[in-house]
């Protein structure tokens, strides 16, 4: 291992900004190389807005348009991810190519990374192209992994070939790996990376939340929360970062039929950076079910641990979370193309339902029988621990030790080279102790000649 010779590594994530579940990726993997190599430090590089051209350089604008205006985003993907479109999407790879690749080159060389991770599909192809001749140009081994962090379905660009390994988080994704020509001993089945206080509570849950030594635990952190009731049904509620209009409609929703069948519970509602939301929920009079809203959670996990049921859009992150914290989900929302796939992992899992939040009656109706069946709640929470892999992160790194590699190479010849110098230091010692003392004798002879 690189940690027993004391080397750590210099790690370039390849990602951007379209969505936050890129970039919470490669920060778990990130923490993970400097928890279990020490000396170990990463960066982020998006290429799409510091390396790409027009008209590649405007991915992440047109991005954030698309996702806000689903249909069209549904279009583009579904065609651009046909067997039809396969050839157009290969032409447009050959053109970045020569347009941009000469300058993907340079920033890479410009971090001087140990190892290149892209956790992005529109980041894969001319990377790798662009590692392989890194390394031609300057004699070591530039190695690049991939990180795929989709669940349920994914790009044909992710596939990409000429990668140490490729990372996938679910039997569906290795599946359409294989599919598209990755073979079996470059494919690596681990989970979606998350980050480490999820391991953390994983393991504080015991063998899931449903047992003895796990509801002990779910009082605790509610507890420490400050959450009205410990021991009351809770639900989190959350909707991305930003928080979104139908959260407020969910909550309205949730309410009045739990009030209509008579369940005690508590609503914690993530409201992200929607300060307007916090607002307008703080200021409602509740009257029978406890409602906590919450602004930006920066301690999700614990939030997790203390729910009962999950409400969400179907991000690939938060699936994955829940998961390894064995908590029943609740999707209302996809990306279509995208995230439609996660609905189905989940669903098909056994671990969650969807219903769309234009239906938040829908919603609260399937969730309030969910509290209200004991049986049927330990059954979902059993199906989501089964998914979970909470050291997926951990595993991850684990294998992209480069101890058979360059680094081990570097660290032998670094070792053998100072062993030879202090070989050669003794030798030369020894050397001059012979020779002082066959002069010393040839002295003592003269002498008693002289004598």
């Amino acid at each position: 291992m690189i940690l027993t010779l004391g080397f750590g590594l210099k790690v370039l994530f390849l990602s951007s900004d379209t969505g936050g579940g890129h970039r919470a990726s490669a920060e778990s993997l990130g923490a993970q190389f400097e928890l279990l190599f020490e000396g170990s430090s990463y960066d982020l590089l998006d290429l799409a807005t510091e390396a790409y051209l027009p008209p590649y350089n405007s991915i992440v604008p047109y991005y954030k348009h698309l996702s806000a205006h689903p249909n069209q985003w549904k279009l583009i993907y579904g065609a651009s991810n046909s067997r039809v479109m396969e050839r157009v999407v290969e032409t447009n790879i050959k053109v970045m190519t020569v347009v941009c690749e000469r300058n993907i080159r340079k920033k890479i060389k410009a971090y001087h990374p140990d190892v290149v991770v892209s956790v992005h599909p529109l980041q894969t192809s001319v990377p790798i192209l662009s590692c392989a001749k890194i390394s031609n140009e300057t004699g070591k081994h530039l190695p690049m992994f991939t990180v795929v962090t989709d669940l349920g379905s994914a790009h044909s660009t992710w596939f990409a070939g000429g990668v140490e390994k490729l990372f996938v988080g679910s039997t569906q994704i290795h599946t359409i790996a294989r599919n598209k020509g990755i073979p079996e001993e470059k494919l690596e089945l681990v989970g979606l990376p998350i980050r480490y206080d999820f391991a953390v509570e994983s393991e504080r849950l015991g063998d899931g939340r449903m047992t003895e030594k796990g509801k002990e635990y779910q009082r605790e952190v509610r507890e420490k929360l400050n959450l009205p009731a410990v021991d009351r049904k809770t639900l989190l509620v959350m909707g991305g970062g930003e928080g979104n209009g139908a959260l407020s409609n969910i909550v309205d929703a949730l309410y009045i039929e739990f009030v209509k069948q008579g369940v005690d519970a508590v609503i914690m509602v993530v409201c992200g950076r929607n300060e307007v939301l916090v607002k307008s929920l703080e200021d409602r009079n509740w009257d029978e079910v406890s409602v906590v809203p919450l602004g930006f959670v920066k301690n999700m996990a614990q939030y997790m641990v203390a729910a009962d049921v999950l409400i969400s859009k179907a991000g690939p992150g938060t699936i994955s979370e829940a998961a390894a914290l064995s908590l029943p989900v609740m999707l209302t929302s996809f990306l279509p193309g995208q995230e439609e796939g996660n609905v189905d992992y989940v669903v098909e899992g056994g671990f969650g339902s969807f219903c769309q939040d234009t239906d938040p009656e829908a919603v609260a109706e399937e969730v309030t029988l969910w509290l209200n069946d004991e049986i049927k709640l330990t059954e979902m929470s059993d199906m989501a621990k089964k998914a979970g892999h909470p050291y997926a992160a951990r595993d991850i790194v684990k294998q992209i030790d480069l101890s058979d590699d360059e680094k081990e190479k570097e660290a032998i010849a670094k070792i053998v080279a100072e062993e030879e110098k202090k070989l050669s230091a003794e030798l030369r010692a020894s050397a001059v102790i012979t020779s002082s003392e066959e002069n010393s004798e040839d002295v003592e002879s003269e002498t008693m000649d002289t004598i």
